[in-house]
């Protein structure tokens, strides 16, 4: 089941300066700058803040290596992905059980697959090629599961009372931050956790999930799921029993104003409500797995794509 592809083509930089720059004449408290918020007179906007004089520059630490994507570039912005290659078509490889009638939400560790559950009060950690569950930790006793997140040997739950927990399959859950109006979180693979809020789109240190960037994104989408510098979110489903199509957008978050629409995947799913997003690379393969509920024979199911 192949899908259509559709390209467009565009983040209000919050940051301080990081070591690594070569800067002439930096002031300290330079504010964030962009196309819309232009520098007072004498200022320039330079590598997304604002510095004394026309010529200050700031030489960005990136090199070629992949694994600088998506890190500090030590300018205050964040290092771009280079040959991160924009996805256009998904292809059904396989759909699993999902552990229990209300899935919500799902994350994979780089092993196994973690899926929420709102009526059982647990998230299940799965085996991705049949569904085997191998473990479970509960979620808190407050709000209702939103979106899940794996970072660093950790699953980290959204509530709908916008509250962040860390869960363990050992202890109960610990609550580690409150998000503005949160919509979805994923890690990005390398250093941030990145959360929807409302129309914007942030980069949250893990250390204390305070804001280190944030940039414009359009809204009206559910979930959030990241791969390189590509964010991927469920966008709205249409069709019937039998024939449900499901369209998933794709933003570059690497930009310094704004999280530009890429394109979008439109793809086939017989399950009437989609109720969580992963995207990650499983089996040498870029795999999106997608869970739902409602009408449909792949109800209740988590659904594996190979995006191409």
């Amino acid at each position: 089941m192949l899908a259509r592809w559709h390209h467009l083509g565009a983040m209000t930089l919050y940051a301080a300066l990081f070591a690594g720059c070569q800067v002439n004449d930096l002031v300290d408290e330079g504010w964030p700058c962009a196309t819309n918020r232009p520098c007072e007179t004498g200022w320039s906007c330079q590598s997304g803040l604002c510095v004394k004089g026309d010529s200050a520059t700031c030489t960005p630490t990136c090199d070629e290596n992949v694994d600088e994507c998506g890190g500090d570039d030590g300018c205050g912005g964040i290092c771009p992905c280079d040959g991160n290659e924009t996805p256009n078509q998904a292809a059904m490889s396989i759909f699993i059980p999902a552990p229990g009638d209300e899935p919500v939400g799902l994350a994979f560790d780089g092993i196994w697959l973690w899926c929420g559950d709102i009526g059982d009060h647990l998230v299940y950690k799965l085996e991705p090629a049949d569904g085997k569950i191998l473990d479970s930790a509960e979620l808190p006793d407050e709000g209702e599961l939103v979106d899940l997140a794996y970072a660093y040997g950790e699953i980290l739950a959204l509530m709908d009372n916008r509250r962040l927990f860390r869960l363990s399959v050992f202890a109960p859950a610990v609550e580690v931050a409150t998000l503005d109006s949160a919509e979805g979180i994923s890690f990005d693979g390398q250093t941030y956790l990145l959360s929807k809020e409302s129309s914007v789109l942030k980069r949250r240190k893990l250390s204390n999930f305070a804001t280190f960037m944030a940039s414009s994104i359009t809204s009206n989408c559910d979930f959030l799921a990241a791969n390189g510098s590509l964010v991927y979110r469920h966008c709205g489903v249409t069709g019937s029993p039998g024939n449900y199509v499901h369209v998933v957008e794709l933003h570059d978050a690497v930009n310094a104003s704004s999280a530009s629409l890429e394109g979008s995947i439109e793809f086939t799913l017989d399950s009437g409500l989609a109720t969580g997003i992963e995207v990650a690379s499983f089996d040498g393969k870029l795999t999106m797995w997608v869970v739902g509920r409602g009408y449909g024979q792949q109800s209740r199911h988590v659904t594996a794509f190979l995006l191409h």
